[in-house]
């Protein structure tokens, strides 16, 4: 897994691609790109690809359990970070 540094716009500095966070999460890319949509996981856009903060992924993480697959999704929640 390759970790990027952020320039700004991620609260913790370390940032993982959609894919990368896709297999942490046991989800598809796809499926990460609408929780960023959602507004569930703190992301900045560069170019053509969504990088996602570590920090936001294990938090999803440990709030759904090991596994999001089962997660069905909903508007974005009042309040909810999303950077661009």
């Amino acid at each position: 897994m390759e970790v990027h540094r952020s320039e700004k716009g991620a609260s913790d500095g370390l940032l993982l691609t959609a894919r990368e966070s896709a297999g942490i999460l046991d989800v598809s890319a796809q499926v990460v790109e609408h929780l960023i949509s959602a507004g569930y996981l703190a992301a900045v856009h560069r170019g053509r690809h969504w990088f996602v903060t570590l920090a936001s992924v294990m938090a999803y993480r440990r709030r759904r359990g090991h596994s999001a697959r089962s997660l069905r999704i909903a508007p974005r929640p009042h309040g909810a970070l999303r950077s661009s």
